[in-house]
């Protein structure tokens, strides 16, 4: 059997956030669109290795950015995956309101994301020194 090609990714993109299934062509494509028609996006880039080990990054895109991802966490243990997109996103809105860097708010929607998988359920228990730690360089697990 032939491994698929296909790669899984939240977007969010204007007022909306779904998921997709692309071949990688088709990413750049897309990427390529939202530079010409003046669009953002960001993106989060899983890869289920097994069940409960994932890697996990994030891209933003900006006509003022260009492209940014954030830093790659390959085998990423993880308690529940559900929640992890929106916990994304909801990182990625927080760090765009408070500094305005994409960067900065793709690592922070990175972190929020890694850190909610890390508990049950599909919210986030991660307090904002939590997901700022993992920012800095700590591990993806929420310190209780």
């Amino acid at each position: 059997m032939t491994a698929s090609r296909l790669i899984n990714r939240n977007v969010v993109a204007e007022r909306g956030r779904t998921s997709m299934r692309l071949e990688p062509e088709l990413w750049e494509m897309l990427t390529e669109i939202c530079e010409r028609e003046a669009q953002d996006m960001s993106t989060l880039v899983r890869t289920v290795r097994t069940a409960t080990v994932n890697d996990w990054t994030a891209l933003a895109w900006s006509r003022e950015t260009g492209l940014v991802q954030s830093v790659e966490r390959p085998g990423m243990e993880i308690l529940d995956r559900v929640g992890g997109g929106d916990s994304f996103a909801s990182g990625l809105i927080y760090g765009l309101m408070t500094n305005d860097d994409l960067a900065g708010a793709v690592e922070i929607g990175a972190a929020h994301g890694a850190l909610a998988m890390t508990t049950p359920g599909d919210t986030s228990s991660a307090t904002l020194a939590e997901v700022l730690a993992l920012v800095s360089g700590a591990g993806a697990r929420v310190q209780r």
